[in-house]
């Protein structure tokens, strides 16, 4: 048993030994190359390729080291080269089939993988073939489950790989330098790797795909991806560094290629979820990603069914990541789309370039595009120049919501801040209804941003966003899709133009646009108009904005309808509109509500016709349907206007009714405004082509002068009617009328019946006719009212072609026939400044159908007179053919001011746009004053004119020499002269261009020209202006501000208006571009010097008065300034641009003294200074005194604004002040003393000022006022011849020369309207005003109280005063022939202001005393004047008469009373009642009242009751409406005629009591008894009076005269017309008067033939016979 031990021991022992001598010798280098050999040669086998390993290294059983290896596909390509390969592996293990490998060393390999076009698999496929077990068909190369593999670390150094597939046009190849990993676990079978370290270094990766195809033998990949397993991967550390990773595919164009400099990944894992990976910690710094694609490239892939890629999608799409922290540093991404054009401007999105790329980010997670994450800060910048500096916050995007808290991003110019939580519209209606919201706050975005974030944008609104600026944002929103609330939204300008939005309310329906709604409260919403303004442009609408608008209100509504209630405020004023608009998206059904309201809503800036509309204040409501077609819809129209002004005029108080109805129109419309009452009633029919119209029109009173169509006060009034039966052309049927038409001038009143204008049509012929009191016109042509404007064009164009090539619209053939007759009518002088004639008469014919004929026309007049211009005996000639026109015009005389010529002759002549014309003058003995003859040539070519002054010039008597070759041609571009020298003796004027072209510069060369020789042209006074020129200068460069001078201008003994003005020196001197000026002023006292220089742009001059005289500058006031003394002297400096030069310097004022003439104030001035300083004219402490020393002071300054308006801005006080100082012989109407005291601010355009502040008329004041006497009056004197001077005739009616009327009206309309003040104003109780209520009988009242006045004046000249003016004391004086009687004023009288003062409320009572026997008055209360009891009656009692003036300043009314005066002694009880009763009765009776008042003011006593009751029935009583604007003594002779002609009925009485005087004879007081009776249709008149001498130095009055009884024959005349205007007359008279003119007393009998005719001159009487 021991020997078999024994021997299995050797034996086992020998087998050891020689497994350990195997062993050895197999670590020797002779086993290992048996070894090396033995692999070789079995892979070879195996494989059937060739497989060579140089060497081999291992050490048993623990690694095993391959050297030098290589094997070479079946068709001998290299498939694997290497120099080492070495694996730690357990070979002990291998016997089990276990590849526990504890490391994987490749180094310096190269590995060369790819399947030919026509092959099915990879070139490595045998290999895997080789190995894989028989007994299993189904073994793939992909087949793992057999494989028991572990691997500790993986390394790999300097090792190449290369992937060809020409099946799938796929090529992938790698190279890495140093890779390693180190595993902790790995099951191949189960795909776990769990890794400890994964580190490479300089890996290389680059996948190209050059098709998309699939071998026709490829399996489907369904099965495989429907089955596909995502490996469990752990790993602690992930470290990749500068290394490269591309892919491209050149099918689809895709490209992407990533250079990392340094990625970090630490302890990631999907463990616990294959679809969920988690990580510590992924770090990416330094790197680079691009990525380029073409968006227009399409595929027709089929390497994949549809169902593989849904499959493998899914399986993609369910990959989550979930990353503790992530970091990103200065990272570069770029991104390219190569369908896309690059633009240059913002952000190119589809060419991005983002570098510096930072990102730290906590808790991300990331699946299929949702996030979330809580970012501490992310910021990039990107090529176009968009920087991000910061961007943290919570941020979590799902299918669900988009939620942001604490969100903050910043760019270097914006900020935005939002937390929000949004729930998108795309999501299940589980979530749809889910709320969201939106809070932004302390937001700003920038200009510059949206510029480069949005550029489409950003260039489509360029305009808006430059001038919004940055954009500060605040916003709190929440709520569905359905209903999402605006709790805030406010946006900002933040350093742009002004833009300020502050909302809130709902939206509805977002997501669906078609219903959208919204309700949203706009509490402020402010944008300048450079915001607005391009939307308006876009619209092609003409419409100026204000610089600011603001609007605010409600709108709620939707895509069809909104319910509005906003108000748009804006320095153009504010406009508010409330109501409905229903059913948008169908124009023609929509139906509204609305009302809109406007506030001094400036209507003329809106539209640029801001000279036309102005202010508008009012309502207007629109209520209609079907649209705003009038002709097709239903509107009810109202509108009530507070106030619009249209031109210079405010209208006030207008209303307008109108309803639409399918082109039916019923309107009315009323204006009651002080300036225009009105009414309009009618009806239009509007639905065809041509409207018809019916309307009544009503105009109580339109004034003229506040409208602006008169220069003084003019009211006009009328009614009238429109009918428009018919506006077609073809049949034009229309009728105006205007009846009952009154003027008001100056308390004038002017009637005419009616005006009747006409337009018809009948037989193809339309007819024009005019008929009214002063015109008649009648009209014809073979055209219709359109087509006669054609007419006229086309006739005028052969005169005057219009310019270019354009030629006139040529008009039907035709004629138009024209016949105007003016009647004289004090209408014309009052609308068209004081204009006057006798018998114009206009004769017209014209036609496009005679060649030679085709303009007939004559204009013929004895007299014209317009603006203060006479022609007498005019005449004018026009005939016009094709060719030309020509015009002959003669006058006898022409008058104007100071001008009288005679023979007044003008030739003119039209043709072709050229012109010639004859002018000449004589003087009043025929000798011929002035001549000139001018022809002008249209220049074609120069778009201009050649105009040449003919040789015979004339100028003041004198035959003036003019250059032949005198030429002027002016056009568009400029002028030239050439050669245009005149002369006459020792005088010359000389102007010539020096060159050629238009502009250039003009030599002026004048010697010895006298001033007067022009002046006397205009005004015969040839005091007025003169003087002696002598210069010589040149002027260039027209098109500046001031043109350049270059040479001497010198006047010598220069005065004006008779005031000496002095020498005048000029001297210029032209040097590069500047014009250097050096001139003075001397003479008489002044001394101003100027010196300096100006060029195109720049102006600086010095100028230095020292002094200038005030008489000087005193004809420049236009006579308000007279008796001037003293001077005024001072430096002033003005420097800077032409149209906007700085001034600077100081005026003293020295010894001035002046007197102002319109109200006679004295003005002293002494040393006191203004102060220049641009744009400031400062006044400081500035003193006027008065006559009496009293001062006048003045704070403050004018501020020249950008308009170079000058703005004051001035304080003014004094406690005593003299403004007025003047008598009848200074201002007739007006005059008397004012002292007044006053304290305010005088603020405005100096233009138009505004005085604001109070005032005291002081006691002392004693002003007259002359009331204009309206009434006709003095009768002229018969029989008697009167040459007078028609130039200085009286005004019968003004008591003022024709001249003097002239200058008051230039001086008001001078004066109107200067500024406009608001004064508190207090009348002292001693200030006394006096009002001459008839300048004829000086009636006059007196008064003085006291009263607190508001005062004020508007532009246009209105005056508003209100308040209560209390008279204490004062009275009215009566003045009636003999008759004179002072009442005395009441306490209590007032006069109660409220607006216009011509408006006042009077309230006066005044009282005269008067005792007498009352018994006439009660006779027959008491029984008769015998009875018993009529004794106590025939004694004296004290009576007062009451005058009571009630009414309106402008129409007051007057009305009597009697009372007895109050505790009258010796009245007793019953006395006093008897006579209270009888009066109280006559007060009943406005009749008996006044003819008792009548007896006691004119014959001291009461007439009893049988007396004739001469005021019955009559006018006088009727409601006292005579007594408006008349004195009391108008009513004592009204009443004497009412008696007399209440006694003899149809006879017309004349009775009159009048005064004369006369130096030889003295005063005498007559009787006129006139009786006059008509027959013959009032051509025959027969008249029988007789003049009674009561009083006064007359031989008969007294009896001296022999023949006593001749004052009882009475005169007797009768008249006979033998002409219906009574300008011929026949009259038989004999009369018996006194006559102071012949001092004399004479009984005359005699026939007169008599001739009215007007003429200038006597002579002219026998010159007009004989034109006859």
């Amino acid at each position: 048993m021991n020997k078999w031990v024994k021997r299995l021991l050797y034996f086992l022992g020998t087998v050891v030994g020689l497994i350990l001598l195997l062993f050895l010798f197999l670590q020797t280098r002779w086993g290992k190359n048996i070894v090396r050999n033995k692999i070789a040669s079995y892979i070879s086998n195996k494989t059937n390729t060739k497989f060579k390993i140089a060497s081999i290294d291992y050490s048993l059983p623990k690694w095993v080291e391959l050297n030098g290896v290589i094997m070479l596909d079946r068709n001998n390509d290299t498939l694997l080269y290497g120099n080492k390969i070495k694996a730690n592996i357990s070979m002990l293990k291998l016997i089990s089939g276990k590849y526990e490998v504890e490391k994987l060393l490749l180094e310096d390999m190269y590995i060369n993988l790819h399947k030919k076009k026509n092959d099915t698999v990879f070139n490595f496929q045998f290999v895997i073939d080789a190995f894989t077990s028989k007994s299993d068909p189904t073994a793939s190369a992909t087949d793992t489950s057999k494989i028991d593999l572990s691997l500790d670390q993986l390394m790999l150094k300097k090792v190449r790989f290369n992937m060809l597939d020409d099946a799938t046009g796929s090529y992938t190849r790698m190279t890495v330098k140093d890779f390693d990993l180190k595993l902790k676990n790995l099951d191949i079978n189960t795909l776990e790797f769990d890794i400890d370290k994964l580190y490479t270094d300089e890996l290389w990766f680059d996948l190209s795909i050059q098709q998309h195809t699939v071998a026709a033998n490829e399996p489907s990949t369904t099965a495989q991806a429907a089955s596909y397993k995502w490996p469990l991967i752990r790993a602690d550390s992930l470290v990749i560094k500068n290394s490269h990773i591309g892919f491209e595919d050149q099918v689809t164009k895709i490209k992407s290629v990533n250079d990392i400099n340094l990625l970090e990944a630490f302890r990631f894992s999907n463990m616990e979820n294959p679809y969920l990976y988690k990580g510590e910690t992924l770090r990416l710094t330094n790197s680079t990603v691009l990525f380029n694609h073409n968006t227009s490239v399409k595929t027709n892939s089929t390497s994949v069914t549809n169902t593989d890629v849904t499959d493998t999608a899914d399986a993609v799409d369910d990959l989550a990541f979930q990353v503790d922290k992530i970091y990103l540093t200065n990272n570069s991404i770029t991104y390219n789309d190569e369908a896309a054009k690059a633009t240059i401007n913002g952000i190119d999105y589809a060419h991005l370039a983002i570098n510096k790329l930072n990102l730290l980010a906590n808790n991300t997670y990331y699946q299929n595009g949702k996030i979330e994450s809580s970012i501490q800060n992310f910021s990039f910048a990107d090529k176009s120049g968009f920087t991000l500096q910061s961007l943290s916050g919570y941020i979590k995007v799902n299918d669900e919501s988009i939620r942001l808290k604490n969100f903050i991003a910043k760019t270097p110019t914006s900020t935005l801040r939002a937390d929000a939580v949004v729930y998108p519209v795309n999501v299940s209606a589980n979530n749809s209804r889910q709320s969201s919201s939106i809070e932004i706050s302390n937001s700003f975005i920038s200009q510059q941003d949206i510029r480069l974030l949005a550029n489409d944008i950003s260039r489509q609104y360029a305009s808006q966003l430059n001038a919004l600026g940055d954009l500060a944002i605040t916003a709190n929103m929440s709520g569905t899709p359905q209903e999402m609330k605006i709790r805030e939204l406010k946006l900002r300008s933040v350093n742009g133009r002004t833009f300020t939005a502050d909302l809130s309310g709902s939206l509805a329906n977002i997501t669906n646009p078609k219903n959208l709604g919204y309700n949203l409260n706009i509490r402020n919403l402010t944008a300048e108009r450079s915001l607005i303004a391009p939307y308006i442009q876009q619209s092609g609408q003409k419409i100026q904005l204000p610089p600011i608008i603001n609007l605010s209100g409600t709108l709620a509504g939707n895509t069809n309808s909104v319910q509005t209630n906003v108000t748009i405020n804006s320095a153009f004023g504010k406009a508010t509109a409330k109501g409905m608009l229903v059913n948008f998206q169908q124009p023609a059904a929509l139906t509204y509500d609305m009302v809109i309201s406007a506030t001094a809503l400036e209507t003329g800036k809106w539209v640029y016709q801001d000279s036309l509309l102005g202010k508008l204040t009012g309502t207007i409501n629109a209520k209609g349907n079907n649209g705003f077609n009038i002709k097709k819809n239903n509107l009810d129209l109202t509108a009530n206007i507070n106030s619009f002004r249209i031109q210079k005029n405010t209208y006030n108080n207008i209303d307008l009714d109108a309803y639409f109805e399918k082109g039916l129109v019923e309107m009315k419309a009323n204006i009651k405004d002080p300036v225009l009452n009105a009414l309009l009633n009618g009806n239009a029919d509007i639905r065809n082509e041509y409207p018809t119209l019916h309307a009544d029109i009503d105009l109580p009173a339109a004034n003229l002068y506040a409208l602006g169509f008169t220069p003084d006060s003019m009211v006009v009034s009328t009614i009238g009617r429109v009918d428009i039966n018919n506006a077609d052309p073809s049949s034009l049927d229309a009728v105006i009328r205007l009846d009952s038409i009154l003027l008001k001038r100056n308390g004038s009143n002017i009637y005419a019946d009616s005006i009747l204008l006409t337009g018809k049509v009948r037989n193809d012929s339309t007819f024009f006719t005019l008929n009214s009191p002063n015109a008649g016109a009648d009209i014809a042509s073979n055209l219709t009212y359109i087509e006669m404007p054609e007419l006229l064009n086309e006739v005028m164009s052969y005169y005057m072609p219009p310019p270019g090539t354009t030629a006139a619209k040529q008009a039907p053939p035709g004629s138009i026939t024209a016949s105007i007759l003016l009647y004289p009518d004090e209408t014309y002088r009052i609308l068209v400044n004081d204009l006057d004639f006798r018998n114009i008469q206009a004769h017209a014919f014209i036609t496009n159908q005679q060649p030679d004929s085709a303009v007939k026309a004559t204009i013929v007049g004895e007299k014209l007179t317009a603006s203060g211009v006479t022609l007498a005996n005019l005449n004018t000639v026009i005939s016009g053919t094709k060719d030309s026109l020509l015009m002959t015009l003669t006058a006898d005389t022409l008058a104007s001011k100071g001008i009288l010529l005679y023979e007044g002759l003008v030739k003119a002549g039209f043709a072709d746009n050229n012109f010639i014309a004859d002018v000449e003058t004589k003087d009043s003995k025929q000798k011929k004053q002035y001549a000139f003859a001018v022809t002008g040539k249209q220049n074609t070519t120069a778009n201009g004119y050649d105009i040449k002054l003919g040789d015979n010039l004339m100028l003041n008597y004198d035959q003036w020499n003019i250059n032949p070759q005198n030429l002027v041609s002016v056009t568009g571009k400029g002028f030239n002269i050439k050669n245009f020298d005149i002369n006459n003796s020792n005088q010359r004027l000389a102007l010539s261009s020096t060159g050629s072209g238009y502009n250039d510069p003009l030599k002026v060369d004048i010697t010895n020209f006298e001033l007067s020789t022009i002046t006397t042209a205009y005004n015969q006074d040839s005091t007025q202006l003169r003087g002696l020129i002598n210069s010589n200068f040149i002027v260039s460069n027209f098109g500046q501000t001031i043109p350049t001078v270059d040479g001497l201008l010198q006047i010598d003994s220069l005065f004006y208006q008779q005031a000496p003005l002095g020498n005048l020196q000029l001297n210029a001197s032209a040097n590069n571009d500047k014009v250097q000026l050096d001139g003075k002023v001397d003479g008489f006292g002044n001394n101003v010097t100027i010196a300096g220089d100006y060029s195109a742009n720049n102006i600086d001059l010095d100028i230095n008065m020292s002094p200038l005289k005030l008489l000087t500058l005193q004809p420049f006031t236009a006579g308000n300034l007279a008796g001037s003394k003293g001077d005024i002297s001072g430096p002033i400096k003005i420097k800077g641009p032409v149209n906007n030069p700085v001034w600077n310097g100081e005026l003293q004022f020295n010894g001035i003294e002046t007197i102002t003439t319109q109200f006679g104030t004295f003005l002293r001035i002494d040393g006191q200074k203004i102060t220049l300083a641009y744009p400031s004219i400062n006044f400081d402490n500035f003193i006027v005194n008065d006559s009496t020393g009293n001062a006048l002071k003045i704070d403050g300054n004018l501020l020249q604004n950008e308009s170079k308006n000058f703005i004051s801005d001035l304080y003014l006080k004094t406690d005593q002040f003299n403004i007025m100082n003047s008598t009848a012989m200074d201002n007739s109407m007006l005059y008397g003393k004012a002292i007044v005291s006053l304290e305010g601010n005088l603020k405005g355009v100096v233009t138009s000022p505004e005085f604001i502040g109070g005032a005291v008329i002081k006691n002392g004041t004693r002003i007259t006022y002359v009331q204009e006497n309206l009434a006709e009056s003095l009768r002229e004197r018969e029989g008697v011849i009167e040459f007078v001077d028609m130039d200085t005739i009286s005004n019968l009616l003004m008591k003022k020369t024709a001249q003097d009327v002239a200058a008051e009206k230039k001086s008001f309309t001078a004066n109107k309207g200067l500024f406009t003040y608001n004064i508190n104003l207090e009348v002292e109780r001693e200030a006394e005003f006096i009002v001459i209520v008839d300048p004829v009988t000086r009636d006059e009242l007196k008064v003085k109280g006291t009263g607190n006045i508001n005062m004020s004046v508007n532009p246009n000249g209105s005056i508003s005063m209100a308040g209560i003016y209390k008279l204490n004391s004062g009275s009215y004086e009566l003045n009636y022939g003999i008759v004179n009687r002072k009442f005395i004023l009441l306490d209590g009288s007032t006069v109660m202001l409220s607006g216009d003062p011509n408006n006042a409320s009077l309230d006066i009572t005044a009282a005269y005393e008067i005792s007498t026997p009352p018994i006439d008055l009660i006779s027959n209360e008491i029984g008769g004047s015998t009875s018993p009891a009529s004794v106590p009656y025939k004694r004296k009692i004290p009576f007062e008469v009451l005058l009571k003036i009630t009414g309106t300043a402008l129409k007051p009314l007057l009305a009597f009373d009697i009372r007895i005066k109050d505790k009258a002694e010796g009245v007793s009880y019953a006395l006093e009642t008897t006579i209270e009763n009888k009066l109280e009765q006559l007060r009943t009776d406005e009749s008996q009242m006044n003819k008792q008042v009548f007896a006691l003011l004119a014959l001291n006593r009461f007439i009893g009751d049988e007396s004739s009751n001469f005021f019955g029935g009559s006018s006088i009583g009727s409601s006292g409406s005579f007594l408006a604007n008349e004195s009391v003594s108008a009513f004592l002779n009204d009443a004497i005629n009412q008696i007399a002609a209440d006694l003899i009925k149809g006879v017309d009485i004349d009775i009159n009591l009048k005064t004369v005087y006369d130096e030889g004879a003295g005063q005498r007081t007559d009787l006129d008894v006139g009786l006059a009776k008509t027959f013959l249709n009032d051509r025959l008149t027969v008249s029988v009076g007789k003049n009674f001498a009561i009083d006064g130095n007359d031989p008969v009055a007294k009896g001296v005269n022999n023949n006593s009884n001749v004052q009882f024959i009475p005169d007797i005349s009768t008249t006979y017309k033998l002409s219906n205007d009574g300008r011929y007359l026949l009259r038989a008279y004999r009369r018996n008067q006194y006559e102071a003119i012949l001092d004399g007393y004479f009984i005359e009998s005699g026939i007169a033939f008599t001739l009215t005719m007007d003429y200038n001159k006597f002579k002219e009487v026998f010159r007009k016979r004989k034109s006859e």
